[in-house]
Parts: C-alpha cells; structure tokens; sequence
C-alpha cells in the first residue's frame, strides 16, 4: 500500500506476485533507486494464524523485490523477481548504508519442518495428533529458541549470516536493523532489545 506524504488513504499496490497472493507481508525497505524490498512470511497463513504457520512447516515465505518503475513491454513486463534464497522463516527486510540488505529469520527450518513440508499428507495426520503446540514449536525448530539474521548484497547473494543456535542471547529475531556499526534486534518472544557490535 502506498500513502503520500500528506496522509490520506492508502492505495493498494499489489495484491499478488507471480499470480501468487500476497499472505502474510510483514515488513518492508526501500533502496536508493526507489526498488521496495519486502517479505511476504507466508503465501497460505495470514499474521492472525502465526502459530499454525509455525506448526505447519509450510515454505512459502518468500522476500519480494517491488520495482515502483512499470515495466510496460520486454522480457521483464509484468514480472515479479525473488530477490533471495531463504535460510528459514522471514520475519524483517531492512537496509544498511551500503544498500546491503539484513533479513531477520525467526528460525531455521528443522528437519521435522522439512518432512512435513515436503508431504502434505503427513502434515495433516500428524497435526492432528495429540500433541501440544508447544511441542509442535519446539519441533519445528529443532527443539530449541534460536537466531539468525542473514545479510544480502543488492544482488541477492548472501553476504554474512550470525546465528545464536543456542538461543543465549537472541531467540526468534523478527526485527533487524544496521545502525553506524551496530546491528539491533528485536523478537516478539523476547521484550529485551539485543545489540551485535559489527566492527
């Protein structure tokens, strides 16, 4: 959704990528260029339905590229581009001063996200067992609260990737921000504000 500077009502710029409906859009930046970078957590759960998103295991979370430039005619009309390959669950997309971009990932897939991801039968009977979603959680994040967040070029090529697999200091980031020198996190399982020194 786009709003000018004044305010006013907000004007929907896209519903779908690729023919595929936008589901959970979550956070968004914007380059130098005018390109917005957004991520869409899920094509299938909305932000309302996030535990099932988390027990699913589904992957259809994606990082999108907006050209706010409309590609009228040529190989590129009408398309939509993934601006990356995912290490897990996005949550943020933010901009450093270089135009690098960091990506908050709430987790990694486990391999009990990825069985249940790539059979949606086995998904559905076992989601249907007896099991707290708690448990479910836990198992789809490999048993434990972690972090990671990953930096991309403008290019989509991975750059640097910090990860707290333990979960001692960082779990479950869903916001990242680079700010002179330090990368600042948040999580909406966690209230403290965590702080990386990058130099």
């Amino acid at each position: 959704m786009k709003v000018g500077p004044e305010g006013g009502l907000a004007t929907s710029l896209t519903t779908e990528a690729e023919g595929v409906p936008l589901g959970f859009t979550n956070d968004l930046d914007v380059d130098d260029q005018g390109n917005v970078y957004f991520t869409d957590s899920s094509t299938k759960y909305k932000r309302r339905n996030f535990l099932q998103l988390i027990f699913s295991s589904e992957d259809s979370g994606r990082v999108l590229k907006y050209p706010l430039k409309y590609w009228l005619k040529g190989e590129k009309a009408g398309t939509w581009e993934p601006f990356a390959v995912l290490l897990g669950f996005p949550d943020n997309v933010r901009t450093n001063e270089k135009g690098e971009f960091w990506v908050a990932i709430h987790c990694r897939r486990s391999i009990y996200a990825h069985i249940l991801g790539e059979d949606p039968k086995l998904r559905h009977v076992w989601l249907k067992l007896p099991i707290s979603g708690k448990i479910h959680y836990l198992m789809h994040i490999g048993g434990r609260m972690h972090a990671a967040v990953v930096k991309y070029s403008e290019d989509g090529k991975v750059v640097q990737i910090l990860e707290d697999r333990q979960g001692k200091v960082v779990r479950a980031v869903s916001e990242v921000d680079e700010r002179k020198g330090k990368l600042w996190m948040g999580s909406v399982l966690m209230s403290p504000v965590a702080v990386y020194d990058l130099e």
